[in-house]
């Protein structure tokens, strides 16, 4: 959110009219807080942080004034005179001060005391004399009866003359000065005990006496032994510059003010922006507090009567402390009175009025009560001089006028809230908490001076994110933070927040002790959040098919950690039915879509150019969108009851097969009409493909049967095929024959040969053929059983052929081999010189050999490998 541009700076800083925060739920009367009003408050806020700061001392060189001799006070009546006002007794002591005196004076004895200025020795031996006097038993019955403080200075005074005069000589009179310096140091020690107790009365009686008794204000806490003093403690002024004020220079970068212009606008109220200011507007918020009146938190504003009495009783404390804070910076304002302080309050009547803007708290409220009692507070302060704002009209009375505190703290806070987590999501790293630290503070700050609960705080962070979320100026990861963030307890930081329960996360405050006007808010923020994230899940699940879609991961996370499961969400009986039927609807929509755009990307526009690697095509996109969406989504399935991959398969499906039917005839159609042919392989590829997607839609959608029938559409490609395989099985025997040499396979010639090396070559590529012929239609896996036992009836026919064929081949070159003329028929043919010659070379060897018939290698070795191939065909069947 951008900062909004202001044509001039001189914002209305001053008082702001308008109805004053009185409980009312209602949102539409409230008018929207103007972007000068957060500043002004804002800046308001941050400029009493400064003014309030404990105040820096520094050390500073000043002259030593020349000491007065004073004439010792010889004359213990005289002393005792000083106690009191004149004519006016001392106030007692309380009961049982004895005791505790005692204690401390020993403190200072032994070293334990932690006031300043009790360490020297002089001193010690001054306290050690009267600690002896003190804790004897008839002085301790004396003192517990009469309680007088009187006694005690008489009997300090006379044992620490006593310590300081012992060994000094008769005209040494110097040590005299000295005695009433202890003394002095004693009557501050009752008034720090005395204060513990709270007697007021008699500490201001003693302090008049301690001024009396040293000379010229002189500090006891200073004095270290030595006459004179060159350096002092002073404080240091406030400088009243931006440059010194951290927190206003904050305001000023959420706001984008210039810090010229911020100065400019502290230095023209500085004067009404005071500590006194500030005090009045915490006393008059005391008094309308106990009185029940506007300008805090009311019975009305809560449900429970309980619920505001505990935390009205919680306030009591924290007040306290800012009293506190503002006197310790300003203490001449304790004593301060003013007209109307003690006026009585007059009774009024709250009207009883009705919540308009929800209509889950319709109630009517009850009428407050203006007398109720005031709530008790730290006893160690007096407010009872404090001045108030003049209550001499019944409307000065009934309305409050705050400085510092805006009219409706709570809606003023949202605004400062909403420009501060704008500002941070700029400037500051918000990957892990939405609010920087010093932005954090701030916060803090504003909701203790304004009184904010912290359940207010609370709902105020969750109903500024839900806005920023539903106007799209705040990531769902930054959401997810502020939701966090006011689950989690907060620690306490070093000095203790002013902020009833501040460590108290949202859901450790039961929603019952909530204002009416909180839970009205909370239950409102959760109802927007719930619907802007289901219109965010419908949005982004419905992309779930594009090429990168985005994530719904923080979108489920925002729905299951913090809304889904928060009581304070009421939804109506069907309306999770109603958004599931409307998310399947909307998946099932973007489904056929994704599909229509898968279609338009693979098929081309004309008919002419289509194959049958389209359809293939398309269905392996088809398949892959499936599997992608299958694994985003497997851990999650559904999603808020709706299921992107059953709605993806129950819509893409259908639609491909009914393409992909249509597809197919038209390319057969086609290719008739052109007189071709389509590629044996691309059939059986089709048939692959579709078989594929025919199991995914079986296991899918059991209920729903495949579009058409894949084997009656594809059967002529089967027998295309086996005529193929027919006319292909002579030639290749022929060929085998042809190529074989007959001889037995053996790696050397020596070897002896095995089994499988005595099969002819031909015979196994035969055979070998035959069976790879055979797997290529087992492979297609058809699912028409009647048409495998055509396809294999007739591709038995094509083995036989194949068969026959070679027994037909071996068997005529056994016959020719057979056929070959003898030795003796071959002679006979010969002429009457190549007998003689013959004759001769038996003669010569002289020895008769009877010639056996040898077959050719060609003819006899293909007889008998196949001889012995089909035995072992036989044998192995």
């Amino acid at each position: 959110m951008s900062t909004p541009s202001r044509s001039s700076y001189h914002l209305r800083l001053g008082s702001v009219h308008g109805d004053f925060y009185d409980g009312r739920s209602s949102r539409s009367r409230a008018p929207p807080v103007s972007y000068e009003d957060a500043y002004s408050y804002a800046l308001r806020v941050a400029f009493l942080r400064y003014i309030l700061q404990p105040r820096k001392k520094r050390k500073e060189y000043v002259a030593a004034p020349k000491r007065l001799q004073r004439a010792h006070s010889s004359s213990i009546s005289e002393l005792v005179k000083e106690i009191g006002p004149s004519g006016h007794p001392a106030a007692k002591l309380p009961s049982n001060f004895s005791r505790t005196l005692a204690k401390r004076m020993s403190g200072v004895v032994t070293g334990a005391e932690k006031l300043p200025g009790y360490n020297d020795a002089s001193l010690k031996r001054s306290f050690a004399e009267a600690y002896t006097a003190f804790t004897a038993k008839e002085f301790q019955k004396s003192l517990d009866k009469d309680r007088k403080v009187e006694d005690l200075v008489l009997i300090f005074y006379s044992a620490a003359t006593k310590a300081q005069g012992r060994g000094k000589a008769p005209d040494d009179h110097s040590w005299k000065a000295l005695v009433d310096k202890h003394l002095a140091m004693f009557v501050r020690l009752l008034v720090h005990t005395l204060r513990e107790k709270g007697e007021t009365e008699l500490v201001s009686q003693l302090n008049t006496f301690e001024r009396k008794l040293m000379l010229n204000d002189q500090s006891l806490t200073l004095d270290t032994g030595k006459e004179d003093h060159s350096f002092v403690e002073v404080e240091i002024p406030l400088s009243y510059e931006v440059k010194d004020m951290p927190m206003v220079q904050h305001v000023a970068r959420i706001f984008n003010v210039p810090l010229t212009q911020v100065q400019v606008d502290i230095d023209r109220y500085k004067s009404e922006w005071t500590e006194e200011a500030a005090l009045k507007d915490y006393k008059a918020y005391q008094f309308r507090l106990s009185a029940g009146m506007a300008g805090t938190l009311r019975k009305q504003d809560f449900d429970l009567d309980e619920a505001y009495e505990e935390w009205k009783k919680g306030e009591a404390p924290h007040l306290a402390k800012i009293f506190a804070e503002i006197l310790s910076i300003r203490p001449d304002l304790k004593g301060a009175s003013g007209p109307g302080s003690e006026r009585p309050l007059p009774s009024v009547r709250m009207s009883m009025y009705e919540d308009q803007s929800y209509a889950e708290l319709a109630k009517r409220l009850a009428d407050a009560d203006a007398s109720s009692p005031t709530s008790p507070f730290d006893p160690s302060f007096n407010f009872g001089s404090l001045s108030l704002e003049d209550t001499a009209s019944i409307r000065s009375v009934d309305e409050p006028n705050y400085t510092f505190i805006p009219p409706d703290p709570r809606s003023v806070y949202k605004a400062i809230l909403q420009y501060a987590l704008s500002y941070d999501q700029q400037n500051s790293d918000v990957s892990e908490t939405p609010l920087a630290e010093e932005t954090a503070q701030f916060l803090v700050e504003v909701a203790a001076r304004w009184r904010i609960p912290q359940f207010s705080r609370h709902v105020a962070l969750v109903e500024v994110a839900a806005h920023k979320f539903i106007e799209q100026e705040l990531p769902g990861e930054q959401l997810y933070n502020c939701l966090e963030l006011v689950k989690k307890p907060l620690e306490e930081g070093k000095k203790p927040s002013l902020i009833q329960g501040y460590t108290s996360s949202l859901t450790d405050i039961p929603s019952s002790k909530w204002t009416v006007v909180d839970f009205a808010g909370y239950r409102q923020a959760l109802h927007d959040l719930h619907d802007a994230l289901l219109r965010e899940l419908y949005v982004l699940l419905t992309r779930c098919y594009e090429p990168n879609p985005p994530t719904v991961g923080v979108v489920m996370a925002l729905l299951n950690d913090h809304i889904l499961n928060d009581t304070a969400l009421s939804q109506r009986p069907n309306e999770a039915e109603e958004f599931t039927k409307q998310l399947d609807t909307g998946l099932r929509e973007a489904a056929a879509q994704a599909y229509r755009k898968l279609l338009d990307n693979v098929i081309p526009p004309h008919q002419r150019d289509w194959h049958f690697g389209h359809v293939i095509d398309l269905g392996k996109g088809v398949v892959a969108l499936a599997e992608k969406i299958k694994k985003r989504y497997r851990r999650s399935p559904e999603i808020m009851g709706a299921s992107p991959f059953r709605a993806l398969v129950e819509t893409a499906l259908p639609s491909f097969e009914e393409d992909a039917h249509e597809i197919i005839k038209r390319v057969v159609a086609m290719a008739k009409e052109s007189g071709e042919e389509v590629a044996l392989q691309d059939g059986f590829d089709m048939y692959k493909e579709l078989g594929e997607i025919r199991k995914m839609h079986v296991e899918l959608l059991p209920r729903q049967p495949f579009a058409f029938s894949i084997e009656s559409l594809l059967e002529d490609f089967v027998w295309r095929w086996l005529k193929t395989v027919h006319e292909k099985v002579i030639p290749f025997v022929d060929e085998a024959i042809r190529q074989d040499q007959f001889k037995v396979r053996t790696r050397h010639p020596d070897d002896i040969p095995a089994d499988d090396e005595r099969h002819s070559v031909s015979v196994i590529d035969i055979f070998t053929f035959f069976n790879q012929t055979v797997d290529q239609l087992v492979k297609l896996e058809w699912k028409d059983e009647v048409q495998v036992a055509r396809f294999m009836t007739s591709l038995a026919k094509a083995v036989s052929i194949g068969i026959g064929r070679y027994c037909e081949v071996v068997e005529g070159m056994f016959a020719k081999e057979m056929d070959r003329p003898t030795q003796q028929e071959a002679a006979a043919a010969k002429s009457a010189q190549e007998r003689f010659l013959q004759y001769a070379k038996d003669a010569w060897n002289n020895k008769e050999k009877i010639e056996p018939f040898q077959f050719y290698p060609t003819v006899s070795s293909p007889m008998l490998f196949f001889l012995e191939f089909v035995f072992e065909l036989l044998t192995s069947a």
